[in-house]
């Protein structure tokens, strides 16, 4: 095994996080989580694209650096509960990205 410069333990957390859905205690499967993820993240991109009139919205671009506000969220949130996708406008303030949103929502939903 080559020695990356730390103990196991900080090697087997890194390792971890290098791996999408990696994460110890998940109550549902890696591949399950990722795609659960990945829809959701795409559903997020589709709302903030709308609201802010966009023709493009990676999964993991930052919403508030994008001119993306408050309200602007919060209407995003509207939207998106309307059609079932159960998020708070916290959880656009903490994840920011489609992406990290949906890990929040996810890992809400399945306890993790």
């Amino acid at each position: 095994m080559v020695n990356l410069g730390g103990s196991s333990e900080e090697i087997r957390r890194m390792s971890q996080g290098a791996f999408p859905g990696g994460r110890e205690g998940a109550g549902i499967g890696s591949s399950e989580r990722n795609l659960r993820v990945c829809a959701l993240a795409d559903q997020i991109a589709g709302a903030f694209r709308r609201q802010l009139q966009s023709s493009d919205f990676p999964v993991d671009q930052d919403f508030f650096a994008t001119g993306g506000a408050s309200i602007v969220a919060a209407m995003c949130v509207a939207d998106l509960r309307r059609s079932g996708t159960p998020l708070s406008i916290n959880d656009v303030f903490v994840g920011r990205t489609p992406r990290k949103i949906a890990e929040r929502v996810v890992d809400s939903e399945s306890g993790a």
